[in-house]
């Protein structure tokens, strides 16, 4: 199984679990998720985190498999407002801890490495504006420092800042 995958299946138990004890990531414990609605606390929550660029009722559709009891979106912001934002800090906390175990004799392997990423030209720009002369044409670059962590072979940190300022 790739690390994808792992990563889905992981999800989607934490998610499982978080159901189970729902009461302790709805702003009303007790009223919120307590009647069968056909958005469940998990559905809402995984369809929150798995949305594309689609609109709201495309999305709702897919998550529904198109049946004509699909909810509207005014239901799904009914049940997305029910759920506090820790619900998703507990997910993303969760997530990360299941998968930053592995090191190398007991220590992190890690490598960084920098690049230089051309962005769009925009007028008045200055922090971007990498221009080295006046009479030189303007050009707007940010340079970024990004972590990977070769052993679980996942990225765990970027920095980014202008390019005239890298360090």
């Amino acid at each position: 199984m790739d690390f994808s995958m792992c990563v889905k299946n992981k999800l989607l138990e934490l998610i499982s679990d978080m159901e189970e004890n729902c009461e302790c990531f709805v702003k009303n414990p007790g009223k919120d998720f307590s009647r069968d609605r056909k958005l469940t606390f998990s559905k809402t929550l995984f369809l929150i985190i798995s949305m594309e660029a689609q609109t709201l009722k495309k999305e709702l559709f897919k998550l529904f498999n198109f049946s004509a009891g699909t909810p509207s979106a005014s239901a799904f912001c009914q049940q997305r407002a029910k759920i506090k934002l820790s619900a998703f800090y507990h997910l993303i906390y969760s997530l990360d801890n299941s998968f930053h175990k592995e090191t190398y004799k007991g220590h992190p392997l890690v490598a960084c490495d920098g690049t230089d990423i051309s962005l769009p030209m925009e007028q008045g720009n200055t922090v971007y504006d990498c221009r080295r002369r006046k009479n030189q044409k303007s050009y707007f670059q940010m340079h970024a420092n990004a972590m990977y962590d070769l052993v679980n072979r996942r990225y765990i940190d970027i920095v980014t800042e202008p390019r005239k300022e890298n360090n």
